[in-house]
């Protein structure tokens, strides 16, 4: 299968630069004393100041619950005015309030997409195992298109579909769309679009999905004095040997996770107890990638956190100063798409993004909503990936690609924060983005 990859359109709709939070006049009381939680049933935008001209810092989205610390004055708002939050303020003018609690989103759909190892059974068959009764929420959506004989076909409903309906349309074939939700009905699993189309299961390719992830580093994890955190790269596997060049002990899948040390050989790493209790295994530096953090970029605090990406290895490391406390493999830009190096902040944070190519583009695409994007730099961001699975190895069109539960680790270690039952923030003066480091 070949691997694409995207170029991020920019964070997505955010709006203008960041600026810092102010608190509203000394003369304008707030008009409640507790906070309280809201609902919208359109999104909402969140602004640095309690005016409609001020910057934005985030949105939420319909229909979710969020937090209003207070009630304040401001202006051009109607109704119960404007709500302080979290790092920001917002119109309440067509909320209300309701007795629910706020999430962290997104909202997972459970859904068990093929995995990597069942891609070719599922190109051959059609198919592949699936207990509906036993997903997994591993995406905010079901991610699929239509490719050879998965032609797409969308019916205007659930019931125009189980009716016998005519379809009304096809997916385009340069499109990855997201569906909402997996529906069992009485003709089978159907997918739900946003604005309530379906597509049968059996009528579209469904992305397999890597469940992949990185290695954690601390507590009981943390590395050994000496010791190093690797990955096996080829796809094919890695021979796991009795000596340097000796027997082959074992053959280790692709992604395959080890801890080794140096040898005397420079072209081998031994891993402690690999063919059993007191039996180290060996294998060749050359198909490994491996963790190799630098120590932190000039004037970051020692107990910072922040991200340092080894593009050579193609390994992200999110440290605490210099110790890495989480590691794993990532696809950043092919050659003739370098992911810029240098030392950056996370400009913002958004659950979930369209991605599409500039008009003009040699490879024309359009990806809808990619999740977990951190922008650090405009249209250049790290993100989740579900459209391929070489992690280790180049991919993208200079983002970082990430697998899903590695794409939502970072997205939840790094700042700016995301209040729960916000979509999107933009880190500001007084909560800045994280540090990354591209080298």
């Amino acid at each position: 299968m070949s691997v694409l990859a995207l170029l991020v359109l920019g964070p997505p709709a955010l709006g203008a630069a960041p600026a810092a939070a102010v608190e509203p006049p000394a003369s304008e009381e707030p008009t409640n004393p507790r906070p309280e939680v809201r609902r919208s049933p359109v999104e909402l935008r969140v602004r640095s100041l309690p005016t409609p001209t001020a910057p934005l810092r985030g949105r939420i989205p319909p229909n979710e619950p969020f937090t209003v610390l207070m009630r304040v004055g401001g202006e051009r708002c109607a109704g119960d005015g404007w709500g302080m939050l979290q790092g920001g303020y917002t119109c309440l003018a067509k909320t209300q309030v309701v007795d629910e609690t706020p999430v962290a989103l997104p909202r997972l759909v459970p859904f068990d997409p093929p995995t990597p190892e069942e891609y070719r059974a599922y190109v051959r068959d059609g198919t592949w195992p699936r207990d509906p009764d036993t997903t997994e929420a591993l995406l905010p959506f079901v991610y699929g298109k239509a490719w050879r004989h998965w032609a797409g076909t969308n019916y205007a409903s659930l019931e125009a579909w189980e009716r016998g309906d005519p379809p009304v349309a096809t997916l385009d074939a340069d499109h990855k769309y997201h569906f909402v939700a997996a529906v069992e009905a009485a003709r089978g699993t159907a997918l739900v679009r946003d604005d309530g189309r379906v597509v049968p299961l059996a009528d579209a390719f469904i992305y397999p999905v890597s469940r992949f992830h990185g290695a954690e580093l601390t507590g009981a994890d943390a590395l050994a004095p000496g010791e190093m955190q690797a990955w096996v790269l080829p796809y094919g596997g890695a021979n796991l040997r009795e000596a340097p060049n000796g027997a082959v002990g074992l053959v280790l899948p692709h992604q395959t996770p080890l801890r080794v040390v140096p040898t005397a050989n420079p072209r081998w790493v031994e891993a402690p107890d690999a063919l059993g209790p007191d039996v180290p295994g060996y294998v060749a530096v050359s198909v490994l990638r491996f963790a190799r953090p630098r120590a932190r970029p000039v004037g970051l605090a020692p107990d910072a956190v922040w991200v340092d990406i080894d593009v050579s290895e193609q390994v992200l490391m999110l440290m605490l100063g210099d110790t890495p406390i989480f590691a794993t493999l990532v696809s950043t830009g092919l050659v003739e798409r370098d992911t810029p190096p240098g030392v950056y902040q996370m400009l913002d944070k958004t659950i979930h993004g369209d991605m599409a190519s500039l008009p003009d583009a040699e490879e024309p695409y359009h990806v809808e909503s990619v999740p977990w994007v951190m922008h650090f730099r405009p249209r250049y961001a790290l993100h989740g990936v579900f459209w391929h699975w070489g992690f280790g190895s180049r991919a993208s069109h200079g983002c970082v690609n990430l697998a899903p539960l590695d794409a939502r680790r970072i997205f939840d270690a790094i700042q700016p924060r995301l209040p729960d039952g916000w979509s999107s923030v933009i880190a500001g003066p007084d909560e800045p983005g994280t540090t990354v480091r591209i080298r």
